[in-house]
């Protein structure tokens, strides 16, 4: 299981001292996502899965130009789901439910991805920006989300979601679904109340990126490294 640790990028004109506050306090938050989260948080939610993935995702070092890579984390995958979405594709136990079930579920998400992913980008107030990291895996270049995003009705309605109920009720065919075919190591390993800890784990890693964002008062961009 991998994890994907938080890295910011600031405007030039951000006094350093304040950079290094915002960069000191979510390090020392420990924000910091597995591959299986997006696949996880894809199940229920519409817009956290999406900022998920497409930040995960490093679209090359060769990627120069901010367009070419929102079409590389908005298409990626429609060929082959299996090799490229394989964030999403985590959230599934292909070899129970079946390669071909699988597959099509995850070409579902893409589709419905595109849109809702069109629709958090029309209203931001800044754009998007395209960010050169470093991580296990050397260079690479991942697309970075504004942290005002995180302040958008239909985000803050997911981040409360994750905080304040559980992900899984067992109170329905659906969640019993997720526990039986969704893949997720610790529906396997430890149950339902696993789960629900680690989708509140994801909520609490979006909430301490949107406080910082709110004591600082000064929009940057995050995305999410292979560490």
């Amino acid at each position: 299981m991998t994890e994907r640790v938080v890295r910011v990028r600031f405007d030039k004109e951000i006094p350093k001292e304040v950079e290094k506050g915002i960069q000191d306090e979510l390090r020392a938050k420990a924000v910091i996502f597995n591959d299986e989260d997006p696949g996880l948080l894809r199940h229920k939610l519409k817009y956290l899965p999406v900022i998920l993935r497409t930040t995960m995702y490093d679209v090359g070092i060769w990627t120069t130009s901010l367009e070419v890579a929102v079409k590389k984390v908005k298409k990626i995958g429609v060929a082959d789901p299996t090799r490229n979405h394989e964030f999403y594709l985590f959230g599934f136990n292909s070899f129970k439910l079946g390669e071909e079930k699988a597959r099509e579920l995850c070409k579902k998400w893409i589709r419905e991805d595109e849109s809702r992913f069109d629709e958090l980008v029309a209203k931001l107030p800044v754009k998007l920006r395209l960010a050169n990291t470093y991580g296990e895996g050397g260079e690479g270049r991942h697309l970075a989300w504004p942290a005002c995003t995180l302040e958008l009705e239909e985000v803050r309605k997911e981040i409360d979601f994750l905080l304040n109920k559980p992900f899984l009720t067992m109170d329905n065919d659906y969640d019993m679904w997720i526990v039986e075919y969704g893949g997720y190591r610790e529906a396997k390993e430890k149950g339902p109340e696993a789960i629900n800890s680690n989708a509140r784990v994801c909520g609490e890693n979006f909430q301490a990126i949107f406080d910082v964002y709110k004591k600082y008062l000064v929009n940057f961009w995050f995305t999410f490294v292979w560490i």
